[in-house]
């Protein structure tokens, strides 16, 4: 069962026509960001229970597991310049509810190696990267986040990454 934050009640669906070695599932379903929690309850008859699954009580009973999935949206990038003095000035869109954001950089396209961070409050939307070297291919890309519930920090998906030769 999928219920927003507020309790709302989102879908459901039952598994109790498969068999132990198959996977449940539901239909594929795009969540809006938010906050949502998934509770999983039922009994389970099969003599050879893992311990690492859930646990039976003497009615056979699995009990019942919530879990919590917190989501927020991903900027996008608008606009990635090089600006005089080795410095790239990247452009992006906010996103409701973040609290701020991480604009990472690296000469690598896959952001393996060397990848910095930049961070950057929620009022902003525009970044100049200092301390570049000339004639380098920088990828930068963006993600916002905000705390969840518990004050933890929640990070959203990466943009699609940018790149911009600096030339000045």
């Amino acid at each position: 069962t999928i219920y927003k934050s507020n309790h709302k009640y989102i879908t459901s669906f039952n598994v109790t026509d498969q068999t132990y070695y198959q996977t449940a599932y539901s239909p594929e379903m795009t969540l809006s960001a938010g906050t949502y929690y998934i509770g999983v309850s039922g009994d389970e008859s099969y003599d050879k229970w893992e311990k690492t699954k859930l646990n039976k009580n003497e009615n056979r009973n699995m009990g019942g597991v919530n879990l919590k999935i917190s989501t927020i949206k991903r900027p996008s990038v608008s606009s990635l310049k090089n600006l005089k003095g080795k410095k790239a000035q990247i452009t992006y869109k906010a996103v409701s509810g973040a609290k701020g954001y991480e604009i990472q950089y690296c000469t690598d396209s896959k952001f393996k190696k060397g990848a910095k961070i930049v961070k950057a409050n929620a009022k902003t939307t525009k970044v100049t990267i200092k301390n570049l070297k000339k004639n380098k291919k920088y990828f930068v890309r963006v993600r916002a986040y905000r705390p969840d519930d518990e004050g933890n920090k929640l990070t959203g998906a990466w943009s699609a990454a940018k790149n911009v030769k600096i030339t000045k």
